[in-house]
């Protein structure tokens, strides 16, 4: 594997130890379902490596992803409501500064809302990357 792979997966594994130790209280369910999703992006990049020889390699690696995608709406229901609140809106229920206005506020809100889907959006490149290349067989 290359150095990025596995720069990649120790931070999936960095975000999951974080999730597991920030969230309270945690239940049975969370702790198993945070590792098998930790577990299915490692599958999918041993997978995409040849170091796990399958013989339903779409099969698994499909049943992998979706389980990923799956967890990750699932475990972050609740931060969803940043996103889909308009900023005018969202900017009521924050505390201004001492000398911003309204409409910095909601411009700060709306930049945050940006940068943060966009690093989603990074985060997740290496693991769609991996699998298309994947169920395309390149």
């Amino acid at each position: 594997m290359p150095v990025w792979a596995y720069i990649y997966l120790l931070v999936v594994v960095l975000g999951s130890v974080y999730s597991m130790y920030s969230i309270n209280p945690k239940s049975s369910y969370y702790v198993v379902g945070e590792i098998l999703s930790t577990f299915a992006c490692f599958g999918l990049f041993f997978i995409y490596f040849n170091i796990i020889n399958l013989s339903q390699i779409i099969v698994y690696s499909t049943l992998m992803f979706v389980y990923m995608l799956y967890w990750s709406v699932w475990v972050n229901r609740h931060h969803y409501s940043f996103f889909w609140t308009p900023a005018n809106e969202f900017v009521q229920t924050v505390e201004l500064g001492e000398n911003e206005t309204l409409e910095e506020a909601v411009f700060s809100i709306k930049i945050i809302k940006l940068l943060g889907l966009a690093f989603i959006f990074a985060m997740s490149i290496p693991v769609y990357y991996v699998y298309f290349k994947i169920v395309t067989g390149n």
